[in-house]
Parts: structure tokens; sequence; C-alpha cells
């Protein structure tokens, strides 16, 4: 459910102590499944309670190119953002020390680098702890190509620093690049690279000796990592992080399960101690929340609320590994689950739902009915909205064009809901002024209104990392769709039948103006450059994920094509009136280049919107 007020631990308070045969019964049955239905290669799993390792199980393999099957004691899998939590970890053993203040501007412990001044209020290192430093979201730079490609730290902050697009502490957008700057901090207050503080203060004191943020791994830990795979099953390289601290982590599940067992006790395993109590349960404790009724944000966990239980999790993926830390904290209950596919993260989502219901059942509640007069009220939430983890101010934005989230009101006084983070596409119905609950799931949305009283945000309930944004009309995903489509269809036209008039008329000795064929040249080049880019693009934007660590250098060239398109495009829009007013062709002719020349233009705004225009970084 995606309120955290309203919910109690008394609704559903599972078992007091888990059974360590029933655990293992359980898992082997589901992620065996898992693995079957979803073609993961192998998986990863550890429970403990109360102190205690109760399960550490490896399933399936970890190459199948060797068979070389998965141990939880010695295979170690690509953690993805779980590393976060290590990264906050690190920042509150400094804050303890009194070396680091959380509500201090960040650029006190910066050289060189810095936040810049965009609003009055500073980035704090708490704003980064919690997503909530207002900066854009970047893609670009996030994995290299190979070891000679990857950056150190700090010069990867200082290349791809996003622009701050909204005040601090107002809105949550997950940032990977928060994440880094406060490793980079971590990395100048101690005077140590950030791989090595984390090894020597957080790692060693636990005994987690086959864990590293090192890229690539020592020596001793490299032959026992997993490999990643694709959606085809194909084999991924080791994958290179440039901000480490954001997701660079490589950990077997038993060492997972000595960092879950100190966060569950209070900073402490068996006689080491990482954090002093009160420090692990300002870790626990929720730091901000887009609104009071929905899930929140910790110093390094996301809350999530489902059968009347708070966890805090953190989820995790690479380009080819899917992880998971889940906590329990009122039961001192944590599960650590990882995948060596991606599979949509699909496979992480069933689990924790399965999980929850074999041992944490609750009793569902039905919907209560809908508020009197909400069918003539859906229409206000209705549109396209962009989610606050987005790019607004480079060619990174194009990114969200296949990823839509869109409200419709349904005849029946329902809203469809499409592409939100938990509930990909669901009905939804009215149970409160601006407060809505899915007919499928206990899942709730709830909208915020501007100052005009006019909907503009949606937070759903149990996505604490980010919230979505409501477009404008001329931002809906559908009207782009729209225009992308009338302006390929009209420069395929004009490359398929152009060329063909000119040939039949040379065939039977009909010589045009010269003005005619300059203008038919230039805009069939126009037409082939545009359908070029948007074939190319179309291409990118699909195979996003798998393109990541060479989509820049692929996207640098590429963007030269729409400032072709649109300079050609100018070009024969200037030529057209000089068309009509010489007769140039016939009038369908006359008209299908008027059609074509005026998709050019259509095609500069839509190119424009999407920073297509502009400079790559």
């Amino acid at each position: 459910m995606g309120f955290a007020e309203p919910m109690s631990v008394a609704a559903s308070q599972g078992p007091q102590m888990l059974g360590e045969a029933d655990l293992g019964a359980f898992f082997d049955g589901v992620i065996a499944g898992q693995l079957a239905a979803y073609q993961v290669p192998g998986a990863t799993v550890a429970v403990v309670q109360a102190g205690r390792l109760l399960l550490a199980r490896g399933y399936g393999v970890a190459d199948l190119r060797t068979g070389r099957l998965v141990s939880a004691e010695e295979t170690l899998f690509r953690a993805g953002s779980v590393s976060k939590v290590f990264t906050a970890t690190a920042v509150m053993q400094l804050v303890e020390q009194g070396r680091l203040d959380l509500d201090a501007d960040v650029n006190r412990y910066l050289a060189g680098l810095q936040v810049p001044e965009t609003f009055p209020e500073p980035v704090t290192l708490g704003h980064l702890l919690t997503h909530t430093a207002g900066f854009e979201d970047r893609f670009f730079g996030l994995f290299a190509s190979d070891a000679t490609t990857l950056l150190p730290l700090n010069r990867y902050l200082s290349r791809y620093q996003p622009g701050r697009v909204r005040p601090p502490g107002q809105v949550s957008a997950y940032s990977n690049y928060g994440a880094a700057l406060a490793g980079h901090i971590v990395a100048r207050v101690s005077g140590r690279p950030f791989e090595e503080y984390v090894a020597e203060q957080v790692l060693a004191p636990l005994g987690m000796s086959r864990s590293s943020f090192q890229q690539p791994l020592p020596d001793a830990l490299s032959p026992d990592l997993a490999v990643g795979y694709g959606n085809r099953l194909e084999a991924f390289p080791f994958e290179w992080l440039q901000p480490s601290p954001a997701g660079a982590l490589s950990a077997t599940a038993t060492d997972m399960a000595r960092f879950m067992i100190a966060h569950l006790g209070q900073g402490r395993h068996g006689d080491a101690r990482i954090l002093p109590p009160a420090t692990a349960e300002a870790m626990q404790r929720r730091q901000f929340s887009n609104d009071p009724r929905a899930a929140g944000l910790t110093y390094g966990f996301e809350e999530f609320f489902q059968n009347g239980q708070r966890i805090l999790w953190q989820p995790g993926d690479t380009l080819a590994f899917s992880s998971a830390m889940i906590l329990l904290p009122e039961h001192r209950l944590g599960v650590f689950v990882s995948y060596n596919r991606l599979a949509h993260s699909q496979p992480r989502a069933d689990l924790l739902k399965v999980f929850m219901d074999r041992y944490f059942p609750a009793r569902p509640r039905p919907p209560p009915p809908p508020l009197p007069e909400f069918a003539s009220r859906a229409v206000r939430y209705a549109g396209s909205y962009l989610p606050t983890r987005s790019s607004l101010t480079t060619v990174e934005k194009v990114f969200k064009l296949f990823k839509p989230v869109t409200v419709r009101a349904m005849p029946d006084g329902l809203l469809r809901i499409s592409g939100l983070w938990v509930m990909k596409d669901s009905l939804w119905v009215e149970v409160e002024p601006l407060v809505l609950r899915s007919l499928s799931a206990e899942e709730t949305v709830v909208f915020h209104e501007d100052a005009r009283g006019r909907v503009a945000l949606m937070i759903e309930g149990n996505y604490p990392q980010g919230a979505y944004a409501r477009l404008p009309w001329y931002g809906s995903y559908g009207l782009h769709y729209a225009l992308a489509l009338a302006c390929a269809l009209a420069f395929l036209s004009a490359v398929v039948l152009w060329p063909v008039c000119h040939y039949c008329q040379h065939q039977a000795g009909v010589r045009a103006p010269a003005g005619a064929r300059w203008a038919l040249g230039l805009g069939a080049g126009m037409s082939l450059v545009n359908l070029v880019f948007l074939t190319a693009l179309l291409v990118m934007l699909v195979n996003l994920r798998r393109l990541a660590p060479v989509l820049e250098a692929w996207m640098t060239p590429l963007l030269i094509l729409p400032g072709l398109g649109a300079g050609l495009a100018v070009v024969c829009a200037a030529m057209l009136p000089l068309a009509w007013r010489r007769g140039y062709w016939g009038p369908g002719t006359r008209l299908h280049y008027t059609a074509v020349v005026a998709a050019g233009l259509l095609f500069i705004a839509f190119a424009g919107y999407w920073n297509l225009l502009g400079p790559l970084l």
C-alpha cells in the first residue's frame, strides 16, 4: 500500500522468528521458478534475522559457458545501487566524527569542482542522501566501455555535472550523480580514495572479505564474479561504473548478510561496530517524503509499505544484474537477492511480493466506492507526466520519449494510469480529494495542485525516489508520437517519390527549371537526413541499456543530422513562395512539396523540444 501514516504493523505481524527449513523450501521453489520463467541464469540469496544468518544459497549458474554454479559464499554479484547504502554509511561515519555536517553547503568540502549557485538555497549532504538536491538526471557517463575510458571520480563529476533544475529539498529525483558526489566528499575529507575508505572502514570491520568497490576487481576475487547477461542471454563484459559510489559494489550474499545484520543491529555485527546506535537509527528514520501520506526516504534507504509492514530497501540495477537489499527493522529481518540478468527488474519485484504474502500476510481491503461526481472531475488529472528523474536541459531528455507516463479519464469514471514505477498499468478510483487507490492492489497515488489550483504533480505511494510533473499540452506524448510519425511519412514520401519523378521527367526529355530542381533536391536531402536521424534515434532508444557504454560516442556525430536537417528545412521554406509564384511542377507536386516543407519545420519544433538541436552535453 502506498500510504505511510494509516499503516500499522499490527495489521500484519508475521512470524516472530522465521524457520530455516521453511525458508529454504520457500526460496528453493520461488527462485527455481523465476530462473525458468524469466530465463535468468543464476541468483544468490541471503536471509538474516535477529543477528543470525538464517539462509544463504546460490541458484543456477554464474557462467553459462563454463557451467560454473552460483555459490552464496563464493560467487560475487554486481549490486548496483545497493552500493548507495554503503556510501551513505560512510558519510554518516564522518558525520558522527564531526568531520562532515549534513546541513552544510557541499561546496565547503569541494575544491575545483563546485555546485553552481543556481538557487539561493545551497545543496547539502542531507539533500544528496535523500535525492532532493534538485539535480536533473544524467545517463551519459554512467558506464565506461573499458578500463582505459574509466574516468577518475573527480573528472567524472566535473564532466557530467547535471543542471540544477529545481530548488533543493522540494521534491525527490533519484540521482546517481548525487550519490557519487557524496562519495567524492568522503574521499576528500578522509584523504583516501573512496574505494579504499569503504574497504577499511566498512567492509573490513564486518569481515566482508569477498566484497569490493574496486574496478577491476582484485585478482583474488575476479575469477568468482558472476557473468551478467542481456535480454538475449548474451554475456556482458565487466561493467565499468564511472560513478563508483553510486553502483560499483561487487559482493557475495554472505557478505551482504553481515552488512544487513549490522544495520539491523544498530550498527553492530558481533564485536564489530561501524556506526553508533543513534546514527544507525537516524539512517532508518524518514528524512523526506514528497507527501506525508506516501513512502519516504531515509539517509540511504527507501521506504516501501506492503501488507501493513514498513520496509526499508534499496534496489539496484546495472546493465546485466538486478539486486535488492530488503530490511524489516521491526522484525530485525533482512533479505538480499541478486540475479545475473536484469529481466526488467521483475523477478526482484515478484520476490518481494510473494515473500511478504507468505510471511506477512494481510487481508486485502476492497477499494471504497469513488467519491460523488468523480467522473466529472477525472479529466482534471488527465494528461502526460514527466518523471522528476529526467534530464531537462540536455539531449538525454529524449530518453524518456519511449517511457511515457499518462493519465486517462475512462468513460466509467475511473482513471487509467500507465507507466508508473510500481503499478505499470492500472485503473484507479478517487477515495478522497486528490487521492486515488488502485483497483488491483493496495497502492495509492496523490496529486498536488499548483498555486492556481491546477493538478501539477503526481506522487506514487511506494515510489519515494521521485515524482511525476504534469506536462503542458505541447509536451503530450501522444502529440509527439503523432508528430514524429507524420513527419517520417512526409519525409519518406519525398525520398521515394521525388527521385522517381525526376527520373521519369529525364526519360521523357523534360528539363525542369534550375530552381525547381534545386528545390526538390534540397527537399529530398532534408527528408533523407531527417529519416536517417529518426531511424538511428529509434534504434538507440530501443537498445538504450545495451548501448549505454558507447551511447555518448554514437550520439555525438548523430546530433549533426537534426541541425543539418533544420538548416535545409529553412532553405526549402524560403524557396516555397518562389515555387508557387513561378508555378514549379503541377498543383499536386506543389502541394506535396509544401507538406514536406511543413513537416521539416514541424520537425524543428520536435527536435527543439527534446533538446536535439543543442550540444551533446
